[in-house]
């Protein structure tokens, strides 16, 4: 019985070995996929934060043109009404 209980014994250490090893091998999967997530997460945030940074200048342009177009229209109006003075002024 004493070889029987040394096969046994031998067995389970073997297999408590096997488990150590398994277990160290998720640990160190999990912590490999802990560090692609957190790369993952930068380059989703880096993304955003540029995106942002895109729109806002995008809506800095609109705003840019849509002033520069007012300022177009006042000028066309004053031209317009500078040549009906004019015109006002070669008739008398």
């Amino acid at each position: 019985m004493f070889s029987g209980e040394k096969s046994g014994n031998t067995t389970l250490q073997l297999e408590v070995t096997r488990l150590r090893d398994a277990l160290e091998a998720e640990r160190t999967r999990s912590a490999n996929l802990s560090i692609s997530l957190d790369r993952e997460r930068g380059e989703k945030d880096a993304t955003l934060l540029r995106n942002a940074q895109v729109n806002q200048q995008v809506e800095l342009a609109k705003q840019e043109l849509r002033e520069q177009e007012q300022e177009c229209t006042e000028l066309h109006n004053r031209i317009t009404l500078m040549e009906q003075t004019l015109s006002e002024k070669d008739r008398v």
